[in-house]
């Protein structure tokens, strides 16, 4: 579990990441691997190294990742206007938490030191 939180904060900090891409020079394709049409035509294409950023939407919060320094078009999803921030590779992960499961460090405060425990905290199995 503790390798699991380890990979998950290094991913939490990665904003961008370098990939390898093919840009085709007859008809300025550009993708991860070269399309059929520049294949069967046998286009001359150049592998580039380009930073792929990762970015969300304002309103709807649907994750993009784009080539370009910001996105260019609007939102796919909900077409808003307002905009896209930066996120990292992967998006954070947000538990509820119970009060049962809030652990405390020291334990729960007495007032004075060896004070008996109050009825509230004994079990009810006495009752």
């Amino acid at each position: 579990y503790k390798k699991k939180e380890n990979i998950e904060e290094k991913l939490l900090q990665i904003m961008e990441r370098d990939i390898k891409v093919i840009i085709c020079r007859q008809c300025h394709y550009t993708s991860y691997k070269q399309s059929i049409l520049c294949k069967q035509k046998q286009h001359y294409v150049k592998i580039c190294e380009i930073k792929q950023k990762f970015f969300e939407c304002i309103q709807c919060h649907k994750r993009i990742f784009t080539w370009s320094q910001y996105p260019i078009e609007n939102c796919m999803n909900c077409h808003s206007l307002k905009g896209f921030r930066r996120t990292p590779l992967i998006r954070e992960r947000y538990e509820t938490k119970f009060e049962d499961e809030i652990l405390l460090l020291r334990g729960e405060e007495e007032k004075f030191l060896n004070s008996f425990v109050s009825y509230k905290k004994l079990p009810n199995i006495i009752d």
